[in-house]
C-alpha cells in the first residue's frame, strides 16, 4: 500500500528547500516542487505532481505573478483618435514573472 503523504508534510519539506516562496516561472516551479517532493518524500514523480496540484487547489501554494516593462519603456502610451475625446491607451510590452508563495 502507499505511504499516506499529508499536505502538510507536503508544504514542510518544500519550506525546507525554499524558505517561504520559491523564484520560478509558473510551469518551472510546479516541476522543481515535484522534484523536491518525490526525493524528499520518497514517493514517484508523477504522485508528487499530483500533490502539488492538491497543494495549489487547496490553496497552501500561490502563484503570485507580477508583470515588468522592458527596461526604457513607459508604463503606457495614449494615441491621439480623430477628435479630441478619443484617446486609445497603447498596452506596451511586458513580461510577466512571478513566484510560488508557501
Amino acid at each position: 500500500m502507499a505511504q499516506e503523504i499529508t499536505l502538510q508534510q507536503a508544504m514542510d519539506a518544500l519550506k525546507k528547500q525554499y524558505g517561504e516562496r520559491l523564484e520560478a516561472g509558473r510551469e518551472e516551479g510546479r516541476e522543481l516542487m515535484a522534484d523536491v517532493l518525490s526525493a524528499q518524500l520518497d514517493i514517484p514523480k508523477e504522485r508528487a505532481r499530483g500533490v502539488v496540484e492538491d497543494l495549489e487547489a487547496a490553496g497552501s501554494i500561490r502563484w503570485r505573478e507580477r508583470h515588468t516593462r522592458e527596461p526604457g519603456v513607459p508604463p503606457s502610451l495614449a494615441v491621439q483618435g480623430t477628435s479630441g475625446s478619443n484617446v486609445s491607451p497603447i498596452m506596451v510590452s511586458t513580461n510577466i514573472e512571478g513566484y510560488w508563495r508557501f
